[in-house]
């Protein structure tokens, strides 16, 4: 079995994927929907299967976790591809990915747009509360 087809199925045990889905610049946490602890077991697996050196790797520079924000003001930055997860097998130890400033641009417009909508949230419920309580006197 080639390197390309054994670090498929690794990744395919932990993204909600199909193989035609992955492809080389497929980023594992925007197109694959690995992230959190799902992201963490996935390098723990393929350190094991391929015995590959992960000296340098920070999760959160790199995947958010399961429930809140990074707290790494890097992340964004170097999104992770199977491409590059690919390179990481073959030499054989962790290298940072490229700097995508795309991405990064990209990952912030999501970020302000989720906050906007939880305001919006917040601001009719506040409204809501006071168009049920005020008529009653409460």
């Amino acid at each position: 079995m080639s390197t390309t087809t054994s670090v498929e199925q690794v990744i395919l045990e932990y993204a909600g994927a199909q193989k035609e889905e992955l492809f080389e610049n497929a980023l594992l946490e925007e197109d694959l929907g690995i992230t959190g602890d799902d992201a963490c077991e996935l390098m723990e697996a393929l350190v094991e299967e391929f015995k590959i050196d992960l000296s340098g790797f920070e999760l959160e520079k790199h995947f958010l976790p399961e429930v809140g924000k990074s707290s790494d003001a890097e992340y964004g930055y170097y999104p992770v591809s199977v491409g590059h997860l690919l390179k990481v097998v073959r030499s054989g130890r962790w290298e940072l990915p490229p700097r995508n400033q795309e991405y990064f641009v990209r990952f912030q417009r999501e970020l302000k747009r989720q906050r906007m909508i939880r305001a919006a949230i917040f601001v009719l419920c506040g409204v809501g509360a006071l168009v049920w309580f005020i008529p009653r006197g409460l």
